[in-house]
């Protein structure tokens, strides 16, 4: 199975995320959209003789969540890509869609969230939660993971219970 990394991981939620949140909250959407990065400005008679030089480039600016990746400790970023190693993107992209209460997540990848437990789900949820572009619907994204785990937990219990000796969760 490929394996995630925090960045990646926090990226695709973060386009898949958005989308969602303009279907289900298209005004919160609009707040957390970020700006665009400026465009170069070229001017159709610059030359490269022109006698004055030419201002100093600033370092490649940061798009602001990869600056907020950035600042995750690595210790965190660490544990977050060990833990989540089993978690398929397939399974990433439908557990994200169910923080945003748009989507429901599938016997399998139920299997896969509660293989990671709580306590990496929370630690995803906590840094996807930070990012700007998300973070003003943190509230909403931290409620809903409880209830995407619990859900699951649920779901496999039942579907172990349906095929008595087979296990939801291979």
């Amino acid at each position: 199975m490929a394996k995630l990394d925090l960045s990646s991981t926090i990226l695709a939620a973060l386009i898949i995320g958005g989308a969602l949140m303009a279907m289900v909250h298209p005004g919160l959407a609009q707040e957390l959209k970020v700006a665009a990065p400026p465009k170069e400005h070229h001017h159709p008679h610059h030359h490269k003789n022109h006698s004055r030089a030419p201002p100093a480039e600033a370092p490649s600016a940061e798009s602001p969540e990869e600056a907020c990746l950035d600042s995750t400790p690595e210790s965190i970023q660490d544990y977050i890509d060990n833990c989540t190693e089993n978690v398929s993107p397939i399974c990433g992209e439908e557990i994200v869609g169910s923080l945003f209460g748009t989507r429901n997540v599938s016997i399998p990848c139920c299997c896969q969230l509660l293989n990671i437990g709580m306590e990496c789900h929370a630690a995803v949820v906590s840094v996807f939660a930070g990012l700007p572009d998300v973070k003003q619907g943190a509230p909403i994204i931290k409620a809903n993971s409880h209830k995407v785990f619990n859900a699951c937990l649920e779901e496999v219990r039942k579907n172990r219970k349906l095929k008595a000796k087979a296990s939801a969760c291979k």
